[in-house]
């Protein structure tokens, strides 16, 4: 019993600590404008992919339109992407294919190798849902040598770890 009320206790107080960065962000974006704006909507998307997608998207897609007014290249891949998660979370995984790749695209055009990285195991993601294993592991073998060359440390364990369930799906169904 103490360990379900601990557990119960624990999901709490994670769900206020996010709504409590969530509203303190949101308090700050009346006094933002430009890229500054952009950059705030996007860690507000980024916030809510996985509480209300739907909330994200429409955050994300704000950003990119400032970013688009701006004609800032890195801001417009950033929210393209963040616009990616939230369509991934929703389940619309070919809207958020194709965001990626409109945002990994501009990330290789400005050599962005830590994003190119990231979003190569986004797209994995993408194609390993949708049981696209050979694509899945495509993207992430190009992430995982991005990352192995450039001492990206985290992203490594996880693409280690995508790669890896891609194996035992593969087992499974052979």
């Amino acid at each position: 019993m103490k360990n379900v009320l601990l557990i119960i206790f624990l999901a709490f107080s994670n769900c206020l600590f996010s709504q409590s960065k969530i509203d303190s962000l949101e308090n700050l974006l009346p006094n933002k404008q430009g890229l500054d704006k952009v950059e705030l909507l996007n860690e507000l998307a980024f916030s809510y992919w996985n509480i209300s997608p739907d909330k994200g998207l429409d955050y994300a897609k704000k950003a990119y339109s400032i970013a688009e007014k701006e004609d800032s290249k890195t801001d417009i891949a950033a929210s393209l992407q963040t616009i990616g998660i939230n369509y991934w979370a929703k389940g619309e995984l070919h809207l958020a294919l194709e965001n990626y790749q409109k945002s990994l695209n501009i990330y290789e055009k400005i050599n962005d190798l830590s994003k190119i990285c990231s979003l190569n195991s986004n797209i994995g993601i993408v194609y390993k849902d949708l049981s696209d294993y050979e694509n899945a592991l495509k993207h992430y073998l190009i992430s995982l040598n991005i990352s192995e060359k450039n001492g990206f440390t985290s992203l490594y364990i996880s693409i280690v770890s995508n790669i890896s369930s891609i194996y035992l799906i593969q087992k499974k169904l052979s």
